[in-house]
């Protein structure tokens, strides 16, 4: 009974729709037929009313049917301009998400970089933190320190005897362990500097985030009271390339004849 009464049901919505689809050409043909009984002299018979009324409904009957046509077309296009509108909306915002969620695994954009708080001459342990830049926190950063001077002595000792110690070499790089760097804070930490070498200390630091290797060079020049620096955060991409993300270099800093800071000679290992 209830696979008959369904059926029914769709006879009877199929049978209303062609009786709706129908009903004005049917209208107008009748229309039509009277008209011409009224106005044509003699009376028409009655197979010519028929002719007429036939062709006049087939007539308004296709007419009514390609305007149904356009319209639904119209409204078929609008409903899948709005579907893919909504479609659009959706990817952009489990886009939006999936970034978001990412960046709160990885670190997203967020970049880091080590700031020393006292750089009076005095003793060669300093303290200073590492500051965190971004919208997202930076979870395990591993801090590597790196003597450019102390390195640059080695690969020269190794330029002469053909052997590279490596032991002293690995021993110019502090490693200062993994942090949790938060968004909005600093993270203390103590730094031992090593022996200026003709005025200046040269630092490489590299963190190692989830997401990106930051590199990070800081000159010092020894010879100025208080000393001035020069620092220069990148991040290092796929295939070497880098992006500078910040840079700072104090005003007495010295710079080249162009008034500029030479970052490529103060970072080469081999100077």
């Amino acid at each position: 009974m209830k696979i008959n009464n369904e059926s029914w049901q769709e006879g009877w919505q199929v049978a209303k729709q062609l009786f709706l689809e129908f009903l004005a050409p049917a209208i107008a043909a009748v229309i039509w037929v009277l008209v011409v009984y009224f106005e044509t002299s003699p009376r028409p018979v009655w197979t010519t009313l028929l002719g007429t009324w036939g062709s006049t409904f087939v007539f308004v009957g296709l007419f009514t049917n390609n305007i149904n046509r356009v319209r639904k077309n119209r409204q078929t296009a609008s409903g899948l301009k709005t579907i893919e509108s909504r479609i659009k909306d959706m990817i952009g915002d489990l886009d939006a998400k999936t970034q978001n969620l990412v960046g709160h695994i990885t670190g997203g954009d967020s970049f880091c970089h080590l700031f020393l708080t006292d750089l009076s001459t005095g003793p060669r342990m300093r303290s200073g933190y590492i500051s965190h830049t971004g919208d997202y926190n930076i979870p395990d950063v591993e801090v590597l320190i790196t003597d450019l001077n102390g390195v640059s002595d080695v690969i020269r000792a190794a330029a002469v005897s053909g052997l590279l110690d490596q032991q002293r070499y690995n021993s110019y790089t502090q490693n200062y362990g993994k942090h949790m760097l938060r968004k909005g804070f600093a993270m203390p930490i103590s730094v031992v500097l090593p022996d200026p070498v003709n005025g200046s200390i040269r630092l490489k630091i590299d963190f190692f985030t989830r997401g990106a290797q930051l590199l990070q060079m800081l000159f010092i020049d020894t010879t100025q009271v208080p000393w001035a620096t020069a620092t220069r955060v990148s991040n290092i991409g796929l295939g070497g390339a880098s992006m500078v993300l910040r840079e700072h270099v104090d005003p007495n800093f010295p710079r080249g004849a162009d008034g500029q800071v030479d970052w490529r000679a103060f970072s080469d290992s081999r100077a």
